[in-house]
């Protein structure tokens, strides 16, 4: 069983369809109203 936590999970999806859809941290950011070091810190987990 994987052991990976919650956190650490999100932050993987969320960086990876981040890239996927073609933004950056702050692009992202931007769209969604938040900082770009909260996403920085999502996606770290």
């Amino acid at each position: 069983m994987d052991t990976k936590s919650l956190e650490s999970i999100i932050g993987e999806n969320v960086a990876k369809y981040r890239s996927a859809a073609g933004f950056t941290q702050s692009q992202l950011a931007e769209r969604v109203g938040i900082s770009t070091a909260f996403i920085s810190r999502v996606e770290r987990g």
